[in-house]
């Protein structure tokens, strides 16, 4: 699978130097799986030309920003835990990819 964003984009995106490189190593993979699990499939990233969605793109970068900034648990500055509705991925990101989510049955 190629990479859904790249880390230069990452540290765009958070403002970031390279101090938080091995942490972003870990996390973008991870987070970019999270993704991938949550539409249904990787297909659904992609559009009928095999072109990444851009909405995915930015919610990789969503999704990576509120994981950095919640990298000691969600109850940092008084932020309601979101995973206790059963959430695997933020308010923000699950905005964003809700219309390439694989319809399924509970």
């Amino acid at each position: 699978m190629p990479s859904l964003i790249t880390a230069d984009e990452a540290k765009e995106h958070l403002r970031l130097d390279d101090a938080d490189t091995p942490w972003l190593n870990m996390a973008i993979p991870t987070v970019e799986n999270a993704v991938i699990m949550w539409c249904g499939s990787e297909s659904r990233l992609y559009n009928a030309d095999d072109e990444l969605h851009e909405c995915v793109r930015l919610a990789v970068l969503v999704e990576l920003a509120r994981q950095y900034i919640q990298r000691e648990g969600p109850q940092q500055k008084n932020q309601i835990d979101w995973f206790m509705n059963g959430y695997s991925l933020g308010p923000g990101a699950t905005a964003l990819l809700q219309p390439l989510r694989c319809p399924r049955i509970a």
